[in-house]
């Protein structure tokens, strides 16, 4: 079984475009560049992270559908795409677990099942597409925290709120205990007038949680398309020294509740 002090962290909001994958591929290589071993989950049919971090996906690869479906072993199927950081990648195929597992019985315990034995990770992210899918679901059963990106607008912080009502909800119907770890406010631009409200509003709801502020920085979203990471691309900018002590804090963060 996997080690209870493994951190299963599930980067979730049901919408779309809030800086999901991109924080999960970039805390990831941050926490993997201070020595700890890390796993992100592609659980995305998009496959963004896959993408994102560079890896090429074919006919053949072993993906999160082949892991689930019992055709491939977890162990097997997981590749290593940086020092310290590792991928159990993603595809088109996911998007069919949505059909096939619906009359399975436990369904929302399915990819549970399919990591048992998985262990020598400190960090397990879980980068999730939008929707309260089947898949995302699994993803809230296996985690044991909830990261919740949010991109400086009114409409994401509704957005939360309403995820927020949902995870509670299913937690409450699943009879499972997955923590709301804390919020990252992504695209963050102090010289727009509605940052501070926004920031103020989200700093109150999360009083007592996880908080982290990654600035906007045009440098994502080049690295996004050399299919790099911040840290490939320019380890030096702004978004990379905001990822770097974002890790750093979820470090102290975790020693401190544990």
């Amino acid at each position: 079984m996997i080690n209870n002090s493994t951190k299963k962290i599930m980067i979730g909001v049901f919408k779309g475009g809030v800086g999901k994958t991109t924080t999960a591929i970039n805390l990831g290589h941050a926490l993997a560049l201070r020595r700890k071993r890390v796993l992100i989950m592609d659980l995305d049919p998009q496959g963004n992270a896959t993408r994102g971090l560079g890896y090429e996906v074919n006919e053949l690869t072993p993906t999160v559908y082949t892991v689930i479906k019992g055709i491939s072993r977890v162990q097997e199927s997981i590749a290593r795409v940086r020092e310290n950081l590792f991928l159990l990648p993603s595809n088109r195929t996911t998007a069919l677990l949505e059909t096939e597992l619906a009359g399975e019985f436990g369904r929302e315990k399915a990819l549970a099942r399919a990591m048992k034995g998985l262990e020598g990770f400190d960090y397990i992210m879980l980068d999730c597409g939008p929707g309260s899918t089947i898949v995302n679901v699994n993803a809230l059963v296996y985690s044991t925290d909830i990261l919740i990106p949010i991109e400086i607008g009114v409409d994401s912080v509704e957005g939360v709120d309403d995820f927020i009502k949902a995870k509670e909800a299913i937690c409450q119907k699943l009879e499972i205990e997955t923590r709301l770890m804390g919020a990252v406010m992504t695209k963050v631009d102090r010289r727009l007038t509605l940052t501070e409200t926004i920031l103020s509003h989200c700093k109150s709801s999360f009083e007592g949680k996880f908080f982290a502020q990654i600035r906007t920085d045009t440098n994502l979203g080049h690295a996004r398309g050399y299919h790099q990471t911040i840290f490939d691309y320019d380890k030096n900018s702004r978004a990379a020294v905001d990822y770097q002590k974002m890790a750093d804090e979820v470090i102290k963060w975790f020693r401190r509740e544990k």
